[in-house]
């Protein structure tokens, strides 16, 4: 049903209201020893919620900060917003990430071509990404490579990482800490790999 519910149409709520209906479902339809035997319980979805809740919030005048200043920021070729946006996904969650930087790209876009984007209306976003998507497509695949592929980076990284941590800690189950990961395999492993992508971008 969560998957299912990403295809259907774009009316208000519909796609979320599936997916909170999947997830009541399952609590009340599943069977209590299940959840029992799988130790459930809802303190790391607090905990992840917590978080991404305050992510959400604060990202908001970073997304105005960007509409004024935008292209002040001298990215202009896809390899630095594959870098920027993976830099900053690594340490936050590659959605508000994802859509930070392709405000920038729009923005950035937006100033050096002003023409191809006239004709989209202010505020209209789905136009203005349109445009962008139609004059420099190789930005916007940039920033979509970047903010996911380095959310892997961290345990913040992605709202999923952060997930399996905690069940996985709430199980017992020994998961390096926040540096240890980093250090031990983000870096030395990982790192070298997401380079070597950015290279043919």
């Amino acid at each position: 049903m969560i998957i299912g519910a990403v295809f259907l149409p774009e009316w208000p709520f519909l796609r979320e209201g599936v997916m909170v209906g999947a997830a009541v479902a399952s609590w009340f339809l599943t069977p209590k020893v299940v959840h029992a035997e799988n130790h459930f319980s809802f303190g790391p979805i607090k905990e992840v919620a917590s978080l991404f809740i305050g992510i959400f919030v604060t990202m908001m005048p970073a997304l105005s900060y960007l509409e004024e200043h935008g292209s002040e920021f001298g990215l202009t070729r896809p390899v630095h917003y594959y870098f920027a946006s993976g830099s900053l996904s690594a340490v936050l969650d590659n959605a508000p990430t994802y859509v930070n930087f392709l405000k920038l790209a729009q923005v950035s876009a937006a100033a050096a071509h002003p023409a191809e984007f006239a004709a989209a209306a202010p505020g209209d976003e789905k136009a203005a990404v349109a445009v962008l998507l139609a004059q420099q497509p190789n930005l916007i695949i940039a920033v979509s490579l970047g903010a996911v592929f380095f959310g892997a980076m961290t345990y913040i990284g992605n709202g999923p990482n952060f997930m399996v941590k905690s069940i996985a800690e709430s199980a017992n189950v020994h998961v390096p800490s926040f540096f240890g990961y980093v250090f031990k395999y983000s870096l030395p492993i990982l790192l070298p790999i997401l380079a070597a992508v950015g290279i043919f971008l």
